[in-house]
Formats: C-alpha cells, sequence, structure tokens
C-alpha cells in the first residue's frame, strides 16, 4: 500500500513531515519536529494523517501516543472515506483495531464504497473481525464493548498481545474481577509470555493473595474462593507457581477451609508440594494447617517429605503424637512411614496406637467391615516392627482382642496399669 522506504526518506510527504516518523515508529524525532513548530498541517496529499500510517505499520506506542497527545483526529476520513480503524483492520492489526476502540473510534463510519471496519475485516476474512463490534449487535458479550472499559483486560489476553495488555495495565482498565479472572486463565496455560510481562505490575501483586469469603461470593461473577496461587498449586504448571512465589504469594494463606498445600496434595502435585516447603524454609508452625488432610487421605510421600526434612516421628499434632493420628484414620501408609522413621508405638498411652486399631470399629459400627479390612492392614504393619517394639494396647475392660488374636497376636493382662501389653 505505501513504500517504507519513501516513507523514511520525506519523498511524498513533505506537506506533512510527521508522516515519516510515524510510519517508522519514531516517538523522538514526533516530539522534535512538535517542539520546532513544524506540524504544518495534520494530513498528506490523499488526506491521511501521521495516526493511519502509525497504525498501518503496527506501531502501537506510536499510535497511543498520537491519541495521547491529540495530535490527529481519531475519526478522520481521508479522500477515500477510510479512518485510522479501517487501516488497522486491513492490515489485521488486532490489538491496534481495540485500542483505537478504547479512544473512541467510530465503527460504523462508511468510507466511499459504503463500507465500514467490520464490513471490511469480514468480507477480506481477517482477524479483527472478532474484535469489532458488528453493527445491529448493542453491547453482546462476544463482542468488545468499549463502555465497560474494565473488561479490556480480557480482549487483550484474548487477542494475545503484550502491549495491549501493558497498556490496559498502565490505564488501569479492568476492576478486581477481571483482573483475578485474567491471572486465572493465564497460569492455565502451559506457557504465558504475557503472565511473564504483567506478574512485576503492582496491581497483579496485589491481587495474587486475593480471595473473597463465601459469605459475599454470591457478588461476584467470577468465582474468586481461592487465592490465584491455589489455582497454581491445582496444575502441573511448576513455573507459575515459582513465579508467583516469586511474586509474593503467600502458601500460607487459609481462604474458605482451603489452603496451597491442600489444594497441590488433592491434584497430587508433588513437585508443588515440594516447591512450597521449600518457600516456607522448614517453618513447622505452618505444617499443622495441613496434617489433619496428610492422614485422612493417607498421603505418606508429603508425610515422609515432612520427616525428612526434620519433622519429629513422633511430632504431637493438636496433642496427640502422629502415630495416632495416622492409626485413627487408617492411614497404613503413612503409619508404616512413622515406624520405619522411628516412631513410639506407645506414645500417648494408654490410649496407643494399637488402642486406637482395636478401640475404632466398635465406636463406627455402622461401617465396621469398611473398617476391619483396614484394621487388619494396621495390625499387619506394626507386627513388621515387633522385633523391635513392644506395642501397648487398651484398657482391658474397655474392649475385648479378638481381631487383634486373629491376627496371631498374643496378650496378657498388666493388672498394675489395667492395660493388655502385646507381646510378639
Amino acid at each position: 500500500m505505501y513504500n517504507k522506504l519513501l516513507i523514511r526518506w520525506g519523498g511524498i510527504h513533505l506537506k506533512c513531515p510527521l508522516i515519516a516518523p510515524a510510519s517508522n515508529g519514531d516517538i523522538e524525532q514526533i516530539e522534535k519536529l512538535l517542539k520546532n513548530g513544524q506540524y504544518m498541517q495534520k494530513t498528506d496529499e490523499n488526506g491521511r494523517t501521521p495516526l493511519m500510517f502509525a497504525v498501518f505499520f503496527n506501531h502501537f506506542e506510536t499510535a497511543e501516543h498520537l491519541l495521547e497527545r491529540k495530535i490527529c483526529d481519531i475519526n478522520h476520513q481521508d479522500h477515500y472515506g477510510n479512518t485510522a480503524l479501517m487501516f488497522a483492520v486491513n492490515a489485521d492489526h488486532v490489538d491496534i483495531v481495540l485500542l483505537l476502540q478504547v479512544y473512541g473510534a467510530d465503527l460504523y463510519i462508511r468510507n466511499k464504497q459504503e463500507q465500514h471496519a467490520y464490513f471490511i475485516a469480514n468480507r477480506r476474512r481477517k482477524a479483527s473481525e472478532a474484535y469489532i463490534s458488528p453493527p445491529g449487535t448493542g453491547s453482546a458479550k462476544k463482542y468488545p464493548d468499549v463502555k465497560k472499559k474494565e473488561t479490556m483486560i480480557t480482549w487483550a489476553v484474548k487477542a494475545e498481545s503484550i502491549r495491549l495488555l501493558k497498556f490496559v495495565m498502565r490505564k488501569q482498565l479492568f476492576n478486581t474481577e477481571t483482573l483475578y479472572e485474567t491471572v486465572r486463565v493465564l497460569l492455565s496455560r502451559p506457557t504465558s509470555d504475557l503472565l511473564s510481562a504483567i506478574l512485576p505490575i503492582l496491581e497483579v501483586r496485589a491481587i495474587i493473595n486475593y480471595f473473597e469469603e463465601d459469605s459475599i461470593h454470591y457478588r461476584s461473577t467470577v468465582d474468586m474462593r481461592q487465592t490465584l496461587f491455589m489455582h497454581a498449586c491445582a496444575s502441573s504448571r511448576m513455573e507459575n507457581v515459582q513465579r508467583l512465589l516469586e511474586n509474593g504469594a503467600d502458601p500460607t494463606i487459609i481462604a474458605n477451609a482451603n489452603h496451597a498445600m491442600l489444594v497441590a496434595m488433592k491434584n497430587k502435585r508433588m513437585g508443588v508440594v515440594t516447591l512450597i516447603l521449600d518457600h516456607l524454609q522448614n517453618d513447622v508452625s505452618c505444617y499443622d494447617d495441613f496434617f489433619q488432610y496428610i492422614f485422612e487421605n493417607d498421603y505418606s510421600e508429603v508425610l515422609k517429605e515432612l520427616v525428612d526434612r526434620g519433622i519429629s516421628a513422633d511430632y504431637m499434632y493438636k496433642s496427640v503424637p502422629l502415630i495416632i493420628w495416622a492409626t485413627t484414620n487408617r492411614a497404613k501408609a503413612c503409619l508404616k512411614v512413622l515406624l520405619e522413621k522411628g516412631a513410639n508405638p506407645n506414645a500417648g498411652h494408654p490410649y496407643t496406637a494399637l488402642a486406637e486399631v482395636d478401640f475404632q470399629p466398635k465406636k463406627l459400627s455402622e461401617i465396621e467391615l469398611k473398617f476391619r479390612s483396614s484394621l487388619n492392614e494396621s495390625v499387619e504393619i506394626m507386627k513388621r516392627f515387633a522385633e523391635e517394639k513392644e506395642f501397648v494396647g487398651v484398657p482391658s475392660e474397655k474392649c475385648g482382642f479378638t481381631t487383634l488374636r486373629k491376627n496371631g497376636l498374643k496378650t496378657r493382662a498388666c493388672s498394675t496399669l489395667n492395660v493388655v501389653l502385646l507381646l510378639f
């Protein structure tokens, strides 16, 4: 359409010196010409403005500068009736099409061929067609609505334009909901230069740890009951978890009874668990929030990782030894880990680990069959460690040892403590 070399050297555009630097994206030269008073006139011989050349040659920052300085009329038509928006559509620069809409470009001006911007995009099968609202659609959600500028951030992501996304952030064309949802969408992508581009920005750093309580959730159209870091932990994209941690994500936040570590465990993301533990730097106080979930779901890998990092196998969680938590929850794999790591099997006497495996089914008779198998397996695990350990049972008057005898265990009463000692 235009010869860029001619533009660079001045050529036919001597009547409007701003066209040459606008075509080459030279904002500094534009400012020099303006300071020297070399504005002359606003158009060339064909009635085209510097803005038209900037958008056609895909100079986003230059177009933004010209619009901010109000050097050019955004809806100016050349001798053929074309506007800057039509030039952008013809060149199919989607992010500039959206930029012009933010600054108030008229979508339905017609040129001398009676064509408006959407018609040009549709007829020539341009990608820009998806970013211009057709006549008669009003504010349909599938098209950008410049009256709702807070939604522009979602369109920037859809267009996959870093420069438009940075513009939206500079102009704060978003609200809490749209910013939250934008980052959440970017976290779900395998790789995203857009995420890397905006994470350092202050507004994004502030939203990383944001969540809403269930009680006020009904006000929002976006599910924000978890932090963005929790969303990242649900995926297997380690780089996103690392990025958020580097940009201020707090893995210790409990949002609506949920926790980043719990999310990672539920989704079996052991790599994410390791990253979080590395970030916590063995701060034991942080672990209490997810010990119960470990035992309820028998996540022995996580428990082993914690013990390897220095947590004692005899650690007291809520004043109860970990080994009793393991037997109470029938966490057989966790029980094995604790015994292998040297846990005291008689911790919490007289209500010891072995007491729990025999006493619990009697309290939970409605699901006794379910627990009976787990009970037997738990006892078998204990038997493997019988050569080195002596396991103490429950007070004899509280429950019998039918199940334990079936597992080949010998018992005798201890009158002094009124307990049964199980000797292997």
